[in-house]
C-alpha cells in the first residue's frame, strides 16, 4: 500500500491520469506483441526459403537423373531390375505388420496392377511365403514381364528407347507423388517445432 500510495502521488504530480497510466501500459504491451509477431514472421519466411532450398536441391537431382536417362547410350536393364526390386522390397515391407490376409491382399493387388498380367498370379501363388520369398517370386515374375516385352522389339535401338520410356514414366510419377508428399508434409510439419525439433531437418528427412 505504502508503495502504491508513493507511485500514485508520483504520477499525480507529472500530471498523469490513470487513463494515461493503463494507455501507456497497453501501448508498451502493444509494442511488445508486435516484436514478438514480426520475430515469428521472420522465422516463418525463414523457414520457407529453407523448404524452397530443400525442393530445388532434390529437383536438381530428379533433373541430373532424367538427363542421365535421356541422354543414355547404354543398356539400361541393371537400373531396370533394381528399380523393381526395391519397388516390390518397399511393397513388402509397406505391409509387414499388417495381418497376413491383409498383407497378401494388398500385395497381391499391386502386383496386379503395377508389374503383372491380372491374370498370372492368385493368392494361392503367395500363400505360406515368407516376406523374403515372396519378394524373389514377385521380382522374378516381372523380370519374365519386362524380358517378354523386349522380346518383342526390333532391334537393339527399340530395346534403348523402350528402356528409357519405362524409366521416364516412373521417375515422373513417383516425382509427382513426391511432390504431393512434400506439400502435405510442408503444411504439417511446422507443427514438429512445437516438440522441440527443426522443421526444415523434419522436412528434408
Amino acid at each position: 500500500r505504502f508503495g502504491s500510495e508513493r507511485l500514485k502521488g508520483v504520477f499525480e504530480r507529472l500530471n498523469m491520469s490513470d487513463e494515461a497510466i493503463e494507455s501507456r501500459m497497453l501501448t508498451r504491451q502493444v509494442e511488445a506483441a508486435q516484436k514478438r509477431v514480426e520475430g515469428n514472421n521472420y522465422d516463418t519466411r525463414k523457414q520457407v526459403l529453407q523448404y524452397d532450398d530443400v525442393m530445388r536441391e532434390q529437383r536438381e537431382i530428379i533433373y541430373a537423373q532424367r538427363y542421365d536417362v535421356i541422354t543414355a547410350d547404354r543398356d539400361l536393364a541393371p537400373e531396370i531390375h533394381a528399380m523393381i526390386r526395391r519397388t516390390i522390397g518397399r511393397i513388402v515391407d509397406g505391409h509387414a505388420r499388417s495381418k497376413q490376409d491383409e498383407k497378401l491382399e494388398a500385395i497381391l493387388n499391386f502386383a496386379k496392377y503395377n508389374l503383372l498380367p491380372e491374370d498370372s498370379i492368385s493368392l494361392s501363388d503367395l500363400e505360406g511365403l515368407s516376406d523374403q520369398a515372396i519378394k524373389d517370386e514377385l521380382y522374378q515374375r516381372a523380370l519374365k514381364v519386362y524380358d517378354s516385352q523386349v522380346a518383342k522389339l526390333r532391334d537393339e535401338e527399340a530395346v534403348k528407347e523402350f528402356q528409357k520410356v519405362l524409366i521416364l514414366r516412373v521417375v515422373d510419377n513417383k516425382w509427382t507423388d513426391h511432390i504431393d508428399a512434400l506439400d502435405q508434409l510442408r503444411n504439417a510439419v511446422g507443427l514438429r517445432g512445437y516438440a522441440q525439433n527443426n522443421p526444415v531437418v523434419e522436412y528434408q528427412a
